[in-house]
């Protein structure tokens, strides 16, 4: 992480996922945290079917390991209760995992990270623009950074915070 931080231009923006003040069990500095904190937000939005299938993609090792699988999602039964968990089970166990992921999705995740967004906006930042994404590849992510890019400069928070960026 160190070697990352040291290698970024401090006069230019960086584009940076939510995150918790860990990732995993790396702590981020918290000049880093509260930069992030300070920085203006944009939601990308994939459309639901898109965001199935990279979260199958990012996770496809998971599906050759169901046990582990399980085990792992069974640290969530007591926050969503058995009946869910079980069905999860069977969803594994029959190898239907688009299914399993778009329930995952709606019942856990997307549930969890609203809250978290939410108490962000509440305590830090507002939401600046909410921007839909086609899909998740090179030229819609371009046209994206190309987008969010444009809308700060315009804005005047951009050119105090980047006052010797050349537009």
């Amino acid at each position: 992480l160190a070697w990352a931080l040291r290698d970024i231009d401090p006069t230019r923006p960086v584009w940076v996922e939510s995150e918790s003040a860990n990732i995993g069990s790396v702590q981020l500095p918290y000049k880093v945290i509260d930069a992030l904190r300070k920085a203006p937000r944009f939601e990308v939005a994939l459309p639901f079917e898109r965001r199935v299938a990279a979260t199958l993609d990012e996770y496809e090792g998971l599906t050759q390991q169901p046990e582990h699988l399980k085990a792992l999602l069974s640290k969530l039964k007591r926050f969503l209760g058995a009946k869910i968990f079980c069905e999860w089970e069977k969803l594994i166990d029959e190898g239907r995992w688009e299914e399993l992921v778009a329930d995952l999705l709606v019942q856990h995740y997307d549930p969890s990270y609203s809250r978290s967004q939410a108490a962000h906006r509440e305590k830090h930042n507002p939401l600046v623009e909410k921007l839909p994404l086609p899909d998740w590849d090179e030229k819609s992510l371009d046209e994206a950074v190309v987008f969010m890019e444009t809308h700060l400069q315009d804005s005047e928070g951009y050119r105090a915070a980047y006052p010797t960026h050349e537009a």
